[in-house]
């Protein structure tokens, strides 16, 4: 078995020997230093490293941050030279000698990602800031969330992955991988601000204007075959979203319509980002070993984009939040869209021809009926046009029915031949 040992470094001339030194071998066959153009002596020192029974090889990053010091590893890097790989911080925060505990779950096949955790340090909290500790412990809280899993220490810089995973999970579709990181920040973004200025309901129905830009773009790729009944379906739930917005008053460039058009625009792009991977994996099926939960990954994937986009801005903002705050926006906020974010990636899977896109519509539907409860404020319009929506739902999923029976007759009749 052949491990590899990832370093990525900016500016760490006074850590990098003691890392490489430490690092051990035979274990580790191969250490790469991918370095994100310090300027100090990092590199010259690191090519002057020496171990024995194991190679050491300088990359220079293209872009900034550890992430892009990933994607350049995985653009310039044979995956099929080794069996096990291991990330960790340069800086020694990290004991390499725990690299044998790191591999130890993928050796056995019991996992395909293994995440270091550093809170089983009884003194985390003499060496980590209090900031630190606290938006740590909120942040790894949320991936729980949104994973359904119980990671311990979100931050980590300590991973180990196997080779299968990292084949299947960014190898093949890290071109989608990164659009999806970047449009989803994105999309929240647009999404709150529509809200500021046009209020819930009005935003969430212009977020779900993105089912327009989708079908188009699975019409013009070709990517999925839409039929007649979405087609039909989709202008009724099109003209619902109309009616509510009340059209005819002739205010549609207002600031606030123009930002949840282009917030529903980027999910739009996002949606069919995680089609083509969806997609992509099951022509691939055959071909793929790993066994984790890419629905999972995918939303984990997402949540961690986020945390990198969000926490520098308002990271200090929850420290100010009170604990009833925090409480009433978990239950009522966090959990429901985590939950939300996750059932819909295994929609996406399952989806063919743009079903999902008007499915989602019962959100804005539901944004409606709330502000109509809350802040007491529902009109006809709202009733009609909401009427519509669920009218093409229900075409969809009786649609749906029909075509499992048919697909089940078909099945049943070459059993039978």
């Amino acid at each position: 078995m052949k491990v590899c040992a990832l370093l990525p470094t900016l500016n760490e001339e006074g850590a990098i020997k003691k890392i490489i030194d430490n690092i051990p071998n035979p274990l580790v066959n191969n250490i790469v230093v991918v370095d994100g153009n310090s300027y100090d002596n990092t590199v010259d020192i690191a090519k002057k490293c020496q171990k024995k029974d194991c190679n050491i090889e300088i990359m220079t990053q293209y872009g900034k941050g550890k992430g892009m010091a990933f994607q350049t590893f995985l653009d310039k890097f044979d995956l099929e030279k080794y069996d096990v790989y291991v990330m960790l911080d340069a800086d020694c925060t990290y004991n390499p000698k725990e690299i044998k505990n790191m591999i130890l779950p993928i050796l056995k096949k019991e996992a395909d990602v293994v995440m270091g955790n550093r809170f089983f340090d009884k003194n985390i909290r003499e060496i980590m800031p209090f900031s630190t500790y606290i938006g740590n412990r909120i942040l790894t809280f949320f991936a729980m969330i949104f994973c359904f899993k119980n990671p311990k220490d979100v931050c980590t810089g300590y991973w180990s992955f196997s080779k299968d995973f990292l084949k299947e999970s960014f190898k093949f579709h890290w071109k989608f991988l990164i659009i999806i990181g970047i449009i989803n920040p994105i999309v929240i973004l647009l999404y709150f601000i529509s809200i500021v200025i046009s209020g819930y309901s009005i935003a969430a129905f212009l977020l779900y204007t993105s089912g327009i830009y989708l079908l188009l773009l699975l019409i013009i790729t070709k990517e999925e075959k839409v039929s007649k009944v979405n087609l039909i379906s989709f202008s009724l739930a099109i003209l619902g979203v109309a009616i509510i917005m009340e059209f005819w008053n002739g205010e549609l460039f207002t600031p606030g319509i123009l930002v949840g058009v282009f917030s529903g625009l980027a999910l739009s792009i996002l949606v069919f980002s995680k089609k083509k991977i969806y997609n992509e994996r099951i022509q691939n099926q055959r071909n793929l070993k790993s066994e984790g939960n890419f629905d999972i990954f995918l939303s984990w994937w997402s949540t961690i984009f986020l945390i990198l986009m969000f926490l520098p801005i308002g990271g200090s903002e929850i420290l100010r939040l009170s604990l009833i705050d925090i409480i009433f926006s978990l239950i009522l906020g966090f959990f429901p869209t985590a939950l939300a974010f996750t059932l819909y990636n295994v929609g996406l899977k399952n989806d063919k021809g743009g079903n999902i896109v008007i499915l989602s519509y019962f959100e804005p539907v539901m944004a409606t009926i709330n502000t109509a409860i809350f802040l007491k404020n529902l009109s006809l319009f709202a009733i009609v046009g909401g009427g519509l929506i669920l009218l093409a739902n229900l075409i969809i999923l009786k649609y749906s029915k029909e075509k499992e029976k048919l697909g089940f007759k078909l099945e049943e009749l070459k059993l039978k031949e």
